[in-house]
């Protein structure tokens, strides 16, 4: 998780901007104002460089074609590397004309699944329930697509970086020995854990599992292709940069895989005791 094995990260080989390194104090002047309560700002330049900071933690400046960040720190340290390969990538993603969804990627048996909803709707505590039952954490947060065109029998996805956040009552439901872990950041209690780094080749996707808000009762629907086209656009991942470019592309990146994604709904009540009953939904969903 280390700054010096940054560069070797491929979410998408012919993605994966060139990343560089420089101290806190060399960043760019852009007048952001932030402070412990605007702890986050972005500001995006007359040349189309974007610069994004999290106060006193990190900065990264994106250049206009996407192809190279460069990170002001004074760290090397997981948190680092859960920003810059989740948020600060999909700012250069979307520099390339990419987009991406939020939510929890998970692989079993060779089937892989795309959890996704709202901040708060139990993703990560859903993909904690699925990895202690032998499913492999493929990524979370980011999922980018494999645009290539030869690939039209469906969606693939590229596996991104195996680290999941998840709050300290999940922490110690499901992980209460897992050594390899950090808070996110002093605003929050969330734990970061880190997997095993998986083959960067991309998957398969068979499924995509919206997660809706608390439900009295649990149930799987399948949406048809009105409602999964609004889930999905509610569920890109970048919800800051809205330039012009990204504007033209949305509609027919949402179209696109739309058409060929199965999403359903799943609804059920967020207590511990339903986990298993909703993991069963899931892997009768899939025959495994």
């Amino acid at each position: 998780m280390g700054v010096e094995n940054q560069k070797q990260k491929p979410q998408g080989p012919q993605l994966m901007p060139s990343i560089h390194f420089k101290c806190l104090q060399e960043k760019p002047l852009c007048f952001l104002n932030l402070n412990k309560k605007n702890w986050f700002g972005y500001h995006r330049f007359k040349n189309d460089d974007a610069y994004v900071e999290w106060h006193q933690h990190f900065g990264f400046l994106i250049s206009a074609d996407g192809k190279n960040i460069t990170c002001f720190t004074d760290q090397n340290s997981p948190q680092l590397s859960v920003y810059l390969y989740t948020q600060v990538y999909s700012f250069a993603l979307i520099h390339q004309g990419v987009d991406s969804l939020h939510g929890s990627l998970l692989s079993k048996e060779g089937k892989t699944v795309a959890l996704i909803g709202d901040c708060g709707r139990g993703k990560s505590t859903l993909a904690s329930q699925l990895i202690s039952h032998g499913w492999q954490l493929l990524g979370d947060d980011l999922i980018v697509f494999d645009s290539n065109q030869n690939r039209s029998n469906g969606l693939w996805v590229f596996p991104g970086e195996p680290f999941l956040k998840i709050q300290p009552r999940v922490f110690n439901k499901f992980f209460p020995d897992y050594k390899q872990n950090c808070v996110l950041n002093q605003f929050t209690r969330k734990k970061i854990l880190a997997f095993p780094e998986v083959n960067q080749q991309p998957v398969f996707l068979h499924r995509i599992f919206y997660l809706n808000k608390p439900q009295a009762q649990i149930s799987l629907r399948a949406l048809s292709k009105i409602e999964s086209y609004w889930v999905l656009n509610e569920n890109i991942f970048n919800v800051v940069d809205f330039s012009p470019q990204r504007k033209r592309n949305l509609f027919a990146w949402l179209t696109q895989i739309n058409n060929q994604a199965r999403v359903l709904e799943l609804n059920y009540p967020r207590k511990f005791e339903f986990l298993d009953a909703v993991e069963n939904l899931i892997t009768s969903e899939l025959n495994l």
